[in-house]
C-alpha cells in the first residue's frame, strides 16, 4: 500500500517538473533480463526480455533526477523433475515456467555530465509495483499441462544509463544496465511456496531531450 500511495503522489507531480526546466528526456529501452526461480527442492534460472516503454527523466538545475518509468518483463525457465508412480519408477517430466510482470516505477538519481565522451551517466533508483502472472506446463510424453498464477509484483531496483549524444541534437542513444533486489512470491493451490526474483538487465536505449 506504501508503494503504490508513493507512486500515485510521484504520477501527480510529474506533469509539474517541466515548470522548473532544466533537460527532460523521454525514450525507450530493450534489451535481455535474467532472473531465478525458488521453491523447496527446486532452483531455475530464467532468461528473457524487458522493455522500458516509456520512460521519463526530469534533470533539475542541480542535475538531480526525477521521473517514471513503465517496464515490461518477460523470462522463461526450463527444467526436468523425476517423479515416481506407483511401482516406484521415475518418469522425466519437463517444466516449463513462463514468467511476466508489469511495473509501474518512481526513478531518482543524479545526472552526470562527461564533455569530452560527449555523454551522460544517469544512476537511478526505481522502486515500483504492479502485475505479475506465472504460467507452469508440466510435459510427460505426449501429454502436457498447463496452470496459471497471477498476482501482484513490486520491485526495488538500481540502473546506470550511459548516453551518448551530440552537442545541439535532440535525439541520443546508449546502454542501461540494471540490479534487482526484490521479488515476487507464489503461493500455489497445493499450499506450496515459490518466488521468483528478477535480478538483472542490460538494454540498448534510444531517447529524445528537450
Amino acid at each position: 500500500m506504501k508503494v503504490k500511495t508513493l507512486l500515485l503522489i510521484g504520477l501527480f507531480l510529474l506533469p509539474l517538473f517541466p515548470l522548473f526546466a532544466s533537460e527532460d528526456q523521454i525514450g525507450l529501452s530493450i534489451g535481455s533480463v535474467g532472473g531465478t526461480y525458488k521453491e523447496p527442492g527446486l532452483e531455475l534460472s530464467l532468461g528473457g526480455a524487458v522493455l522500458d516503454m516509456p520512460y521519463y527523466y526530469h534533470i533539475f538545475d542541480n542535475q538531480m533526477i526525477l521521473g517514471a518509468q513503465y517496464s515490461s518483463f518477460s523470462l522463461i525457465g526450463n527444467s526436468t523433475v523425476y517423479l515416481a508412480d506407483s511401482t516406484g519408477f521415475l518418469w522425466p517430466v519437463s517444466l516449463q515456467l513462463d514468467y511476466n510482470q508489469v511495473i509501474l516505477s518512481l526513478v531518482a538519481g543524479y545526472s552526470f555530465d562527461i564533455p569530452s565522451w560527449e555523454a551522460k551517466i544517469q544512476p537511478v533508483v526505481l522502486i515500483g509495483s504492479g502485475s505479475a502472472t506465472l504460467t507452469v506446463t508440466a510435459s510427460l510424453l505426449s501429454f502436457s499441462e498447463s496452470e496459471s498464477y497471477s498476482g501482484t509484483a513490486g520491485m526495488i531496483g538500481f540502473e546506470v544509463p550511459i548516453y551518448w549524444y551530440n552537442e545541439g541534437k535532440a535525439f541520443y542513444q546508449g546502454v542501461k544496465l540494471g540490479a534487482y533486489s526484490s521479488g515476487t512470491n507464489l503461493a500455489f493451490t497445493d499450499g506450496s511456496t515459490g518466488k521468483i526474483r528478477v535480478n538483472s538487465s542490460l538494454s540498448y536505449s534510444l531517447g529524445w531531450k528537450f
